[in-house]
């Protein structure tokens, strides 16, 4: 929880589209980042720099995208590929989280391997929404270490016309934090069966990495660090009563993250104006909100604005106050505390006009993001995190081939089975069947779709949580409006609002 005198907040290359286009070179090549933790790891490349993170892609609705995907990394292990097990981690794709994209053309099932190159190009509907997203690599069983190592970029999608944001935010400096937890203390593994979270040399480790990490850490004392692009709490200067918008990302695949604005860090009071404008990409009706903290899910995305009123310094950290119970925004193992960003206010001052409350509302307008309330769905259907939902449960959510997860909740067995194995604990279990697909292994086998959404239905999906745990979800192309909740915790007050858009939910 100690303070760090970090360098000046510095953000990634930025690629703007011009002209109704966009082309862009991504290398995915060796790199090392040196800093508060320096190490070697698998980063992308732009115009000839390695760095962490990939240029920010800034486009509108209409444009059309060509990125080139080059694989320079180094052959991978002997192990063959297996699906959602660790491996194969010099072989890599792209994903565009939170895009309204075909999945046809944002699809993770290409496989890039060491050698290749792979073209992207991605047509943005002229009713795509604006709003802050995110890519990352995602190929199953190389992802998490590709990730934690860096492999992601920011994407600002913004209006046709710049004149449909308020001209009071069109005034204000805008700054991208993307948010990197990189862990390399083994005494942080957790070991939660399912749901572990390892640090990265032991991902490395099951990863069969062949690639060397060579860390070396600023301080021995301290090896597991929440970076901001790349920088270890970082500061920037502004004046008492400039107010500046944050584009934030949570890269991490770990914590929740819970963001205040304090003039101390674990400690102290709140301090300055903290208002939300778009949560995962997608304006608040009401926005400006203004609010005490914001909850970050893994993947999830936060536009805000901030300002400080008087002179001094301020910490804008995520902080497991105890004042807030844990099961209402993680579980106790799964919270953390860290400044993120040091702001220095100083100067002569200056007075800043906030937007108006609901003067983001006319950027509402794509049709994916109507208000459901009161529409009859076509089709009902459920997920369970961990064995945790009903009988009639179509998905019981499982990580790795064999899927060994306890039957509790709704099923009631009590058990730890192979979920493979119909026999073992019936067709609840067997909801859990695991298949192999992909380019390599050829379509999936007959049925092995239990659900098939059709464009222009309605789908109602219910998604059972777990007890002691927590597994955020997403569904990649559409976001999910949340109609309804229940539960013995009040996410109503720290994570979403009835009616509002998210994809990703707790």
């Amino acid at each position: 929880a100690a303070v760090f005198p970090g360098p000046a907040f510095a953000e990634p290359p930025t690629a703007a589209s011009a002209g109704g286009e966009l082309r862009i070179r991504l290398e995915v090549a060796p790199w090392r980042l040196e800093g508060y933790i320096s190490f070697d790891t698998r980063a992308y490349h732009f115009e000839g720099q390695g760095r962490l993170f990939g240029p920010t892609w800034i486009v509108r609705p209409g444009d059309k995208v060509y990125v080139e995907l080059v694989n320079r990394l180094g052959p991978n292990g002997a192990q063959p590929h297996v699906m959602n097990e660790l491996g194969h981690c010099n072989t890599t794709n792209l994903h565009t989280h939170g895009l309204h994209m075909d999945p046809g053309t944002d699809s993770i099932l290409v496989h890039v391997h060491p050698g290749e190159s792979w073209l992207y190009v991605y047509e943005f509907p002229k009713h795509h929404a604006p709003g802050l997203h995110w890519y990352h690599s995602h190929l199953h069983g190389a992802s998490t270490l590709q990730v934690m190592g860096g492999l992601v970029g920011g994407l600002l999608v913004e209006p046709a016309d710049d004149s449909a944001f308020p001209a009071e935010f069109r005034a204000l400096p805008r700054k991208l934090m993307l948010l990197q937890h990189l862990n390399f203390d083994p005494r942080h593994d957790l070991t939660e069966k399912q749901f572990d979270s390892w640090s990265y040399p032991r991902v490395a480790e099951l990863s069969h990495s062949t690639m060397p990490i060579n860390a070396v850490f600023a301080n021995d004392s301290v090896k597991d660090v929440y970076l901001v692009n790349g920088q270890y709490q970082p500061f920037l200067t502004t004046e008492p009563g400039q107010a500046v918008v944050f584009d934030i990302v949570h890269t991490g695949v770990s914590y929740n993250l819970e963001l205040e604005i304090r003039d101390a860090v674990a400690a102290g009071s709140p301090a300055c104006t903290l208002q939300v404008l778009a949560m995962d990409g997608v304006y608040l009706e009401d926005a400006p909100r203004t609010v005490s903290v914001v909850i970050l899910l893994p993947a999830s995305r936060a536009t805000v604005v901030i300002m400080c009123g008087s002179f001094g310094e301020y910490y804008l950290q995520t902080y497991a106050d105890p004042a807030r119970k844990a099961s209402q925004t993680s579980t106790d193992n799964m919270r953390y505390t860290q400044n993120l960003l040091t702001l220095k206010v100083q100067g002569t001052g200056v007075n800043t006009p906030l937007p108006a409350a609901g003067s983001f509302a006319p950027l509402r307008t794509a049709p994916y993001l109507k208000d459901l309330r009161g529409t009859a769905a076509d089709r009902h259907w459920e997920m369970s995190v961990a064995q945790w939902g009903s009988k009639g449960t179509m998905f019981q959510l499982g990580i790795g081939a064999h899927c060994p997860l306890p039957c509790g909740g709704g099923g009631g067995h009590g058990c730890e089975v192979d979920m493979r194995d119909p026999a073992a604990c019936g067709d609840y279990c067997a909801n859990c069947t695991y298949f192999e697909w992909g380019p390599e292994s050829g379509p999936p086998p007959a049925g092995a779709y239990r659900h098939t959404a059709l464009r222009g239905t309605t789908e109602e999906l219910v998604i059972s949580g777990r007890t002691g745990g927590h597994h955020p979800i997403h569904i990649h192309v559409n976001h999910m409006q949340i109609i309804g909740y229940e539960g013995d915790n009040n996410p109503l007050e720290f994570y979403f609002q009835l009616g509002e858009w998210r994809d990703v939910v707790p």
